[in-house]
C-alpha cells in the first residue's frame, strides 16, 4: 500500500519520518502510555528508531498503515495511530497522545480519519474494525464512546 496523508483541516496524519525519533522517544516515557500500550518499557531510543524504519515502512507494505497525529502537515508529532492485522477479525486500532497534547481533541480525529480510510474501498476496504483495551483505560473508552462495564461490547458497522 502506498502511503497516505490524511487531514480533516485541524488534524494531519502523515507517515512518522526520522526527524520524529526524538519526539516518540519522549514521549513514550510517559507512564500512562507505557500503562496502556503494549510497547516496550522502558521505552529506548533505539524503539523509536526501529518502530520508525523499519515496523512502520513493513506495516504499510502489508496495508496495516501507521501514521504520526500532527496539527499541521510538517508539524510536530503529537502521537499515533494506526491498524495491526488481527487476520479475519479486522485491523484493530491503535493510539497515544503525547501528555502535552492531550485534553484538545486530536485523538478523537485522528481516530475518525483512520476509521474513515480504513472502512473506505480506496482505503483499506475494511468491514470491520477492532479496538481492544486493558481493564481500567477509561480515556481510551470514553474516546470511543464505550460504556464503563464489564460487559463485553461489538460495535459493527453493517
Amino acid at each position: 500500500m502506498e502511503t497516505r496523508v490524511l487531514t480533516d483541516g485541524g488534524v494531519t496524519l502523515s507517515t512518522p519520518v526520522p526527524e520524529d525519533v526524538d519526539t516518540i522517544t519522549e514521549a513514550c516515557q510517559d507512564p500512562a502510555i507505557t500503562e496502556w500500550t503494549t510497547m516496550p518499557a522502558p521505552y529506548a531510543r533505539s524503539d523509536a528508531v526501529r518502530f520508525v524504519g523499519d515496523i512502520v515502512p513493513a506495516k504499510w507494505a502489508r496495508g496495516y498503515p501507521d501514521w504520526a497525529i500532527r496539527t499541521t502537515d510538517g508539524g510536530r508529532l503529537c502521537g499515533m495511530v494506526g491498524f495491526v492485522d488481527r487476520g479475519d477479525a479486522g485491523p484493530e486500532i491503535g493510539y497515544w497522545v503525547a501528555p502535552d497534547a492531550r485534553q484538545r481533541g486530536l485523538a478523537a480525529a485522528a481516530v475518525r480519519l483512520a476509521c474513515d480510510f480504513a472502512f473506505s474501498p480506496e482505503g483499506m476496504g475494511a468491514w470491520r474494525i477492532e479496538w481492544r483495551a486493558f481493564v481500567g483505560n477509561r480515556p481510551s473508552r470514553r474516546l470511543l464512546d464505550v460504556p464503563d462495564s464489564g460487559s463485553r461490547v461489538s460495535r459493527d458497522t453493517g
